[in-house]
């Protein structure tokens, strides 16, 4: 699951961690749920420096992050 995603990246637990954390408020946003269902919703399969993918209610969505004078933006796409 997305813990071991989190152990195993190479970006170190804390940078995946708010990677994460990141894709669950982005997909709160998109769904338009509040935080807690969105963390159900949203399942992240992969996280990288630049770009993660994951599932938003079943369907493949990807995320694109961008590191700003040290503060993580995490934009979340819904694939069609």
């Amino acid at each position: 699951g997305e813990s071991a995603l989190v152990s195993a990246s190479p970006l170190g637990e804390i940078e995946a961690c708010l990677r994460v954390w990141s894709i669950k408020e982005g997909a709160a946003k998109i769904l338009n749920l509040p935080l807690p269902h969105a963390w159900k919703a949203a399942c992240v399969h992969g996280i990288g420096r630049d770009s993660s993918r994951l599932t938003l209610e079943g369907k493949a969505a990807l995320a694109f992050h961008e590191t700003v004078e040290g503060h993580l933006f995490t934009l979340v796409q819904a694939m069609t």
